[in-house]
């Protein structure tokens, strides 16, 4: 199954489903993943039945949701399901699955996978793709779930450590001043890393509610959440990438913890990937717009300290773009940030002059 690191490959031979020892998690953690590595990849999943005999409590009303988004992933989505389904938990877990209608089989391998695991899997199988009419997958999962917390994970990429989930719900659960949780992740291309970690230094931190509202990086396939998020406001439908605006709102809820215990999931990169091989420039459009629209949600939540700081930050971003934007683009994003400015210092005097 591997041409891994030597130190690592006995390690993952023999790694089958079972609870990993602490000797070999330390393992993994002092060798890591190194560039040029053939990546691990999930084991062969239990019976449903061995799955649910661990789990305790009402089994019916499972306290963590798994959302799981595919399109075309015909090659990579049983490394997903097979990472969800290795979870060694004590309490029930329920898979959402989106098919976007597939034309590559990805939906047939779901179906099989429903059958096989009738307890467990759901499946939204789309027969028209919704992504090409503006519709974006959680407006078909989001009455679906019904787990306490939610993790993420798209149907390309896949998780590595068995207790994953355990060691997430057990840490949101012991801890209601944290919003979400996450760790960190491999870049894989082809089945080889070639990076060590997606995740910045920087980011691998624990950060306050504040500063996650403010944008702070974790990354999503990693994240396990608080199902308080309620409906999409509309100004997040707006735009492209969500994880920047989802995890901004998991901020009026709590802050973020790093978990660096977890054994790192794995985030490939493709050719049919949506973001990951999407240029620089359209990343930047992509920021621009989405900072926009979080400014647009906070002017409307009231919270003109958080508007201006977006605005400021997307305004940031044009200037240091100009070439390639258009000066109406520009000009309707300074109006904007007036406006704020200019909320902001009423909002000032008036507090000043209250006192």
């Amino acid at each position: 199954m591997l041409d891994l690191n030597p130190k690592l490959a006995d390690l993952f031979r023999n790694f089958s489903g079972g609870i990993m020892s602490e000797r070999e998690r330390e393992c993994i953690f002092r060798v890591g993943f190194c560039l040029g590595d053939h990546a691990p990849r999930p084991p062969e999943p239990l019976e449903q039945d061995e799955i649910t005999s661990r789990w305790e409590g009402d089994t019916s009303s499972p306290l963590v949701s798994i959302k799981c988004n595919a399109y075309n992933h015909a090659g990579y989505i049983r490394d997903a399901i097979n990472g969800f389904l290795m979870q060694r938990t004590t309490f029930p877990f329920e898979i959402i699955i989106h098919d976007d209608a597939s034309t590559d089989g990805t939906d047939k391998i779901i179906y099989e996978y429903m059958e096989r695991y009738p307890s467990i899997i759901r499946g939204v199988l789309q027969r028209e793709n919704q992504y090409s009419q503006g519709k974006k997958p959680g407006i078909f999962t989001s009455h679906l779930v019904r787990g306490k917390y939610i993790a993420f994970c798209e149907g390309d990429d896949y998780w590595l450590d068995e207790n994953k989930l355990q060691v997430q719900a057990e840490f949101l659960e012991n801890n209601p001043d944290f919003s979400v949780c996450g760790h960190d992740a491999c870049v894989i291309e082809n089945g080889i890393v070639v990076r060590e970690s997606k995740l910045p230094a920087n980011q691998k931190f624990d950060f306050s509610a504040f500063d996650l509202q403010r944008g702070v990086y974790v990354l999503t396939l990693s994240a396990m959440f608080v199902n308080k998020l309620g409906e999409v406001p509309p100004e997040q439908s707006q735009v492209i990438n969500g994880d920047d605006f989802f995890l901004s709102r998991l901020g009026e809820f709590g802050g973020s913890k790093f978990l660096p215990q977890i054994i790192p999931a794995v985030y490939r990169r493709h050719e049919g990937g949506v973001w990951s091989l999407v240029d620089d420039r359209k990343r930047k459009a992509h920021s621009i717009n989405t900072q926009y629209w979080i400014m647009q949600y906070y002017s409307r939540k009231g919270n003109s300290r958080l508007a201006t700081y977006f605005a400021s930050k997307a305004a940031a971003n044009i200037f240091s773009s100009l070439p390639s934007f258009s000066f109406q683009e520009l000009f309707s994003l300074f109006i904007q940030l007036l406006k704020m400015f200019l909320i902001r210092k009423f909002s000032f005097l008036r507090n000043r002059s209250g006192k």
